[in-house]
């Protein structure tokens, strides 16, 4: 190939990509899934206390899906089965928590952010709580914010 034709090839591909780019009309969002029973279940639990965008939840449903005293590999287990992404050993004041987050989208452009705390000792759940974050943003996973302390 020749100099020149390797310059034409730089000039136009990029071009090529762009027009391409800009033409291209995506299908239909895809549709919302359905989210996992539990998650909904826990969405659905009364607020305990309204706070600013959030709101603290009953964990009613979360002793139903891990009774107190499951071993916290156990509890971690069983919400991420349930869609939930755990951290263990997560300082909470003077207590550590397994922070388990997922969100419960309510329509294709708007869902909550459920953060369920299973508090342990001699790694057992002994407590929980759950906070729902009302019109979340997913890149947000608050972890970076929970560890700073902030």
């Amino acid at each position: 190939m020749t100099r020149a034709a390797v310059g034409k090839l730089v000039v136009l591909l990029p071009v090529a990509c762009l027009a391409g780019c800009m033409t291209f009309r995506g299908g239909t969002a895809a549709p919302v899934a359905e989210p996992d029973p539990v998650l909904a279940e826990i969405a659905r639990q009364p607020e305990i206390r309204k706070l600013t965008g959030s709101a603290e939840l009953k964990p009613d449903i979360v002793f139903q899906t891990v009774p107190m005293h499951t071993p916290v590999t156990e509890a971690r287990a069983i919400m991420e089965r349930h869609g939930f992404s755990c951290w263990a050993a997560v300082p909470d004041g003077s207590r550590m928590c397994l922070h388990c987050t997922a969100y419960h989208r309510k329509r294709p452009d708007y869902m909550d952010r459920i953060v369920v705390k299973l508090f342990y000792e001699n790694h057992r759940v002994v407590n929980a709580e759950v906070t729902v974050i009302y019109d979340a943003n997913r890149t947000d996973l608050g972890m970076g914010k929970l560890l700073r302390g902030s």
